[in-house]
């Protein structure tokens, strides 16, 4: 079988959820409930894997908010 290349590599917040052992939809679920934003599960697939990058500094503090965790880790 032929080995597949990665493309891109995992971003700072796709490994916060491999550390922590979530998945996508539940690190979505959790967002919504600790911060009332709504996140597609397809987005976060894209911010994970580095797809594409997070634009706007109030999502990533959303993110270090839900993950209790300094805005600094993501930037």
């Amino acid at each position: 079988m032929k080995k597949i290349e990665k493309k891109y590599q995992r971003t700072k917040l796709g490994l916060l959820l491999d550390e922590r052992n979530m998945t996508l939809k539940e690190f979505a679920e959790l967002v919504y409930k600790k911060t009332g934003y709504f996140i597609a599960v397809t987005n976060l697939s894209n911010y994970c894997t580095g797809l594409r990058p997070i634009k706007k500094i109030d999502i990533i503090k959303k993110f270090a908010d839900t993950l209790e965790i300094p805005i600094t880790e993501f930037l």
